[in-house]
Formats: structure tokens, sequence, C-alpha cells
């Protein structure tokens, strides 16, 4: 199916492991600032923060404030990009 996902993951150095699993609520290609200094677009697959487990080092994950009203997470060890939770926010003035 098109709008379940089904994925195991892990950071670069294999510190951190976890499982998204359920329903995809919206998939889209994302042009914000934070998206495109890395590339011009990142695939993004929004979820229900329940979708997501850990199966290790879930106490390797540090978090910072990101652009706007986005929180990322990442490996303590790596830094690789886990996770990036975006509250919903009416002023769109940060992305651009």
């Amino acid at each position: 199916k098109m709008n379940v996902i089904d994925q195991i993951g892990k950071c670069l150095c294999g510190a951190v492991e976890f499982h998204a699993t359920g329903q995809i609520l919206f998939n889209e290609l994302c042009h914000c600032r934070a998206c495109t200094w890395a590339a011009s677009v990142s695939p993004v697959h929004l979820v229900g923060a329940e979708t997501l487990s850990f199966r290790k080092g879930e106490d390797k994950i540090v978090v910072a404030k990101g652009l706007g009203t986005m929180i990322h997470a990442r490996c303590s060890e790596c830094m690789a990009s886990i996770y990036i939770l975006c509250y919903l926010s009416t002023d769109f003035s940060y992305w651009w």
C-alpha cells in the first residue's frame, strides 16, 4: 500500500535504531530553508508520533530547536538526523 509505512531505520553509526509503522498522513517534497541547505528538496513522509518506536539507542537522541516550530532529533554519536517534529502554526514567514 502506498499510504502505509513499515520500515526499520538507523543512524549512520548504528547507535540508534527505530521502526516506523503505520499510516502515512501526507507525502511531499519539502522546500523549506532547513531542507534546501542540504539539497534542493527533501522527501518527507508525515506520520503520527505513535508511528515511531525505538529498537535501541533512544537515550542517544539529542533534540535541538530548528527553524520556526521545528524540533530536530539527532544521534548524539554521529549527529545523523533521526526525525523532525513540526508543530502546526499559521505563521509561515520563517520558511522563506
